[in-house]
């Protein structure tokens, strides 16, 4: 079997059909925020390694945390909202503090010392390189 990256975790928060639509009957008809769910990615696979990407838009690289541990690369981020002032007077206001936890399983070939990420455009590219492979030389087996 090929050694894959598999997210350990789909979705942050899982919402039924019936919760969706008791927030519309029983609200003003408006999808409450709780209602997200993790960002998604995509795995590219090269002969070097994998590339995942993540559409985060909305996010500055200081609010990502990325860590190894165990074969488990765990990417979190949190988003602060700034203060409003007490003047400013809002109907709705649907802007809110955001956070993410995201966990992939590595397989034991990627060099964990050797995880580059960088963001973009709201998309977070992680690269994750394979380990250099040992060059096996051949060894001469004398015959007595």
């Amino acid at each position: 079997m090929k050694n894959l990256i598999y997210p350990t975790n789909r979705f942050n928060n899982q919402v039924s059909i019936d919760a969706l639509l008791n927030n519309v009957m029983n609200g003003d008809g408006w999808f409450q925020p709780e209602t997200r769910i993790l960002p998604l990615v995509n795995v590219k696979e090269s002969p070097e390694g994998y590339q995942l990407e993540l559409a985060v838009p909305g996010y500055h690289k200081e609010d990502f945390h990325l860590a190894i541990e165990n074969n488990l690369l765990t990417i979190r981020a949190k988003q602060e909202n700034k203060e409003v002032s007490k003047e400013e007077k809002y109907t709705r206001k649907e802007f809110s503090s955001h956070s993410f936890s995201r966990s992939f399983t590595l397989p034991k070939s990627i060099d964990a010392g050797n995880i580059k990420a960088v963001y973009v455009d709201g998309i977070l590219k992680i690269a994750l390189i394979h380990l250099p492979e040992l060059k096996k030389e051949a060894t001469r087996i004398p015959i007595s």
